[in-house]
């Protein structure tokens, strides 16, 4: 089997997180958004693990359940999207 493994450095979000305008969505879907930088409910912050997030998610029905499945355990990862500018 043929594959890859994907390594990002440390740095490689640093300009997004000042310039872009990011968005946390449930399951990759945009028609489920947690929060988003540029209305303040998105927070991204390189720190000395990679990047840390804080989220304040809206106050709807699909996201208090969303929070009760991350509470009770039943959801205990995440994955981000990104583009990759070069590769090799």
């Amino acid at each position: 089997m043929v594959g890859f493994r994907e390594k990002i450095p440390p740095d490689a979000f640093a300009n997004t997180i000042t310039a872009a305008d990011v968005r946390s969505l449930f399951n990759h879907d945009s028609n489920y958004v947690l929060g988003r930088t540029k209305s303040g409910t998105l927070s991204l912050v390189k720190d000395t693990k990679g990047l840390a997030i804080t989220i304040d998610p809206p106050e709807t029905q699909w996201a208090n359940d969303l929070i009760e499945s991350v509470k009770s355990g039943d959801i205990s990862q995440m994955s981000f999207g990104f583009r990759a500018i070069a590769d090799e």
